[in-house]
């Protein structure tokens, strides 16, 4: 007795599968081709996606875009990125880098009184500006959050998105 008699004697359901196969060669040969033709429509919708992102990639590099700004649309309710977003942001375009702002205003109080200011802090100031002079403070925690702020300013930084 041959190995496929024994294998089938064993799983009946294989038995009976053959037996479709067998007698409906057409329908069997035509769910064959829909599995191939759905296979193939998936990886083409992959192939265009993959190909779109890089021809927007092209077209922004061409016209010298080198800081592209990307701010949550009307339609989100937050008017912030959480860290999932930044990560997706991130994986998008790993090779150029994203710099996490957090920006907001307040009052600059001094002895001639006060004047409005707008702060804007910086994740990764290294990926955006190159010191000639002097070095920039490390960002992160450490001494630097531990310092206080100048008993004449008042500034708040609220925090409204990531670019």
């Amino acid at each position: 007795m041959s190995f496929l008699h024994r294998l089938l004697g064993r799983v009946p359901s294989l038995l009976i599968a053959r037996r479709n196969v067998t007698r409906a060669k057409v329908r069997s040969g035509l769910a064959v081709a829909a599995i191939v033709i759905g296979v193939v429509a998936i990886g083409a919708i992959g192939a265009g996606g993959a190909a779109f992102k890089q021809s927007q990639l092209a077209t922004l590099d061409d016209q010298g875009a080198t800081n592209v700004f990307v701010l949550p649309g009307v339609d989100r309710q937050e008017r912030t990125f959480d860290q999932t977003d930044l990560q997706r942001i991130e994986e998008t375009v790993a090779p150029a880098g994203v710099v996490a702002t957090r920006s907001g205003g307040g009052e600059l109080r001094t002895r001639d009184g006060t004047e409005p200011v707008s702060i804007t802090y910086l994740s990764a100031p290294r990926l955006i500006y190159t010191v000639e002079a002097g070095a920039i403070p490390p960002t992160g925690g450490g001494a630097q959050s531990s310092r206080r702020p100048s008993p004449r300013s008042t500034a708040s930084t609220p925090a409204t998105g990531f670019t």
